[in-house]
């Protein structure tokens, strides 16, 4: 029972860390546009404060992590529309490191109850948890891969007790196409008929295609498994 009450309240201080840079990140975004948000100020922006520009998107990093309504690769994107592509990546890989830590410690914090009710709700998760990996980094990087919801997987693994180096090493690795394809799309976002900006889409369909093969694969394999037992 206190064991209990230790892991909630350590969820609970992990929430409220998050939601204050939430809200300095909202803050700051109001003060950057003037309270005048629109996706046009965004693709015309060229920031005149750094330091501010900054704030704001790892902001929008850190309500990723809650699994606010955005895709990963729009931050991605936005980040190489408002910075030089080098800065861009640069911005997009700590992102990435913002958006995938704190949920991974909540998930810790609540433990086994909070990693059995996912493996309910989301059958990726089942699948990937039956195949046998050495590595814990290989079989973070296979979730993210398949593509179940990244807070999901967050909070599954943060509840699994992966080590979280393994787990973050796992979790870059993965998301390294996404954060290629959408930073380059995001530099190419004027011009969607460059050479740039296809090659980047073409990738990240192969991706996704290639993570419903895969997904299919390792299904059609534990059926098999089933049978012959």
């Amino acid at each position: 029972m206190i064991i209990e009450k230790k892991k909630l309240k350590a969820a609970k201080i992990i929430w409220s860390v998050i939601l204050a840079v939430v809200w300095t990140a909202v803050i700051a975004l109001l003060i950057l546009f003037n309270g005048d948000i629109t996706v046009e100020n965004f693709l015309d922006y060229r920031p005149d404060n750094m330091f501010l520009a900054v704030l704001c998107i790892m902001g929008l990093y850190c309500l990723k992590s809650m699994d606010f309504l955005m895709h990963c690769g729009v931050l991605y994107a936005l980040s190489s529309i408002v910075f030089p592509l080098p800065v861009a990546l640069l911005i997009n890989f700590i992102g990435t490191v913002i958006f995938v830590t704190p949920s991974y410690w909540l998930g810790h914090s609540l433990g086994v109850p909070v990693r059995d009710h996912l493996l309910e709700q989301y059958p990726k998760l089942q699948t990937v948890n039956r195949v046998k990996l050495r590595n814990n980094w290989v079989r973070v990087m296979l979730i993210r891969f398949i593509g179940p919801p990244i807070l999901m997987v967050n909070l599954y693994m943060g509840a699994d007790e992966c080590p979280f180096k393994s787990y973050m090493a796992g979790s870059m690795i993965g998301l390294i196409p996404q954060t290629l394809c959408f930073s380059i799309m995001g530099m190419k976002i004027k011009e969607p008929g460059s050479t740039e900006f296809i090659i980047a889409l073409a990738v990240q369909i192969l991706e996704v295609v290639a993570s419903i093969v895969v997904y299919y694969i390792l299904i059609k394999k534990q059926k098999k498994e089933d049978l012959s037992k």
